[in-house]
Protein backbone atom coordinates (compact mmCIF):
# COMPACT_ATOMS: atom_id res chain seq x y z
CA UNK A 1 0.00 0.00 0.00
CA UNK A 2 2.71 2.60 1.15
CA UNK A 3 4.18 1.81 -2.57
CA UNK A 4 1.07 2.85 -4.40
CA UNK A 5 1.04 5.64 -2.41
CA UNK A 6 4.31 6.59 -3.45
CA UNK A 7 3.33 6.24 -7.08
CA UNK A 8 0.58 8.69 -6.73
CA UNK A 9 2.94 10.58 -5.22
CA UNK A 10 5.41 10.86 -8.12
CA UNK A 11 2.63 12.71 -10.44
CA UNK A 12 4.30 15.68 -12.31
CA UNK A 13 2.17 18.40 -11.93
CA UNK A 14 3.84 20.67 -14.71
CA UNK A 15 3.53 17.57 -16.94
CA UNK A 16 -0.59 17.28 -15.67
CA UNK A 17 -0.74 21.23 -16.25
CA UNK A 18 0.31 20.48 -19.73
CA UNK A 19 -1.69 17.39 -20.56
CA UNK A 20 -4.94 19.64 -19.65
CA UNK A 21 -4.10 22.90 -21.70
CA UNK A 22 -3.39 19.86 -24.54
CA UNK A 23 -7.16 18.13 -24.16
CA UNK A 24 -8.54 21.88 -23.32
CA UNK A 25 -7.09 23.33 -26.17
CA UNK A 26 -8.19 20.63 -29.26
CA UNK A 27 -11.24 19.71 -27.10
CA UNK A 28 -13.81 22.72 -28.20
CA UNK A 29 -15.44 22.32 -31.31
CA UNK A 30 -14.40 25.61 -33.29
CA UNK A 31 -10.57 24.02 -32.59
CA UNK A 32 -11.14 20.87 -34.07
CA UNK A 33 -12.64 22.92 -37.23
CA UNK A 34 -9.71 24.74 -37.45
CA UNK A 35 -7.86 21.76 -37.36
CA UNK A 36 -9.45 20.21 -40.01
CA UNK A 37 -9.12 23.11 -41.61
CA UNK A 38 -5.63 23.73 -41.86
CA UNK A 39 -5.21 19.56 -42.37
CA UNK A 40 -7.19 20.34 -45.51
CA UNK A 41 -6.01 23.65 -46.89
CA UNK A 42 -2.41 23.36 -45.55
CA UNK A 43 -0.36 26.65 -44.32
CA UNK A 44 -3.40 29.09 -43.17
CA UNK A 45 -3.66 32.96 -43.13
CA UNK A 46 -6.00 34.03 -39.53
CA UNK A 47 -8.43 36.20 -42.48
CA UNK A 48 -8.87 33.04 -44.68
CA UNK A 49 -9.43 30.95 -41.38
CA UNK A 50 -12.48 32.89 -39.86
CA UNK A 51 -14.05 33.83 -43.48
CA UNK A 52 -13.78 29.95 -44.55
CA UNK A 53 -15.52 28.35 -40.66
CA UNK A 54 -17.91 31.84 -40.75
CA UNK A 55 -16.63 32.81 -37.67
CA UNK A 56 -15.64 35.95 -35.59
CA UNK A 57 -11.77 36.86 -35.71
CA UNK A 58 -11.59 37.30 -31.94
CA UNK A 59 -12.77 33.48 -31.80
CA UNK A 60 -10.52 32.17 -34.18
CA UNK A 61 -7.74 34.13 -32.75
CA UNK A 62 -8.51 32.86 -29.19
CA UNK A 63 -8.26 29.24 -30.88
CA UNK A 64 -5.07 29.70 -32.48
CA UNK A 65 -3.74 30.87 -29.73
CA UNK A 66 -4.62 28.52 -27.13
CA UNK A 67 -3.87 25.53 -30.12
CA UNK A 68 -0.78 27.54 -30.68
CA UNK A 69 0.58 27.36 -26.99
CA UNK A 70 -0.57 23.59 -26.86
CA UNK A 71 1.73 23.01 -29.88
CA UNK A 72 -0.28 21.76 -32.32
CA UNK A 73 0.00 24.67 -34.35
CA UNK A 74 2.63 27.04 -35.73
CA UNK A 75 2.37 30.41 -36.55
CA UNK A 76 4.81 32.39 -39.09
CA UNK A 77 4.87 36.04 -39.01
CA UNK A 78 4.84 38.09 -42.30
CA UNK A 79 4.74 41.70 -42.11
CA UNK A 80 1.19 42.05 -40.18
CA UNK A 81 0.24 38.56 -41.29
CA UNK A 82 -0.09 35.49 -39.36
CA UNK A 83 0.29 32.28 -41.30
CA UNK A 84 -0.79 29.21 -39.08
CA UNK A 85 0.54 25.13 -39.72
CA UNK A 86 -0.68 22.22 -38.24
CA UNK A 87 2.72 20.46 -36.06
CA UNK A 88 1.97 17.09 -37.72
CA UNK A 89 4.92 15.37 -35.63
CA UNK A 90 3.29 16.62 -32.29
CA UNK A 91 0.01 15.45 -33.62
CA UNK A 92 0.95 12.25 -34.43
CA UNK A 93 2.59 11.82 -31.15
CA UNK A 94 -0.46 13.37 -29.03
CA UNK A 95 -2.91 10.61 -31.05
CA UNK A 96 -0.82 7.62 -30.16
CA UNK A 97 -0.28 8.84 -26.43
CA UNK A 98 -3.96 9.25 -25.96
CA UNK A 99 -4.74 6.34 -27.59
CA UNK A 100 -2.57 4.25 -25.29
CA UNK A 101 -4.34 6.28 -22.17
CA UNK A 102 -7.50 5.93 -23.12
CA UNK A 103 -7.71 2.29 -24.66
Amino acid sequence: MKNQINQIMKINTEQTKKAALMIRAVSHPVAQQIIKFISEKGKSKVNAIYHELEKEQSVVSLHLSKLKKAGFVSCEKKGQERIYSLNMDFLDKFNKTLSEIVK
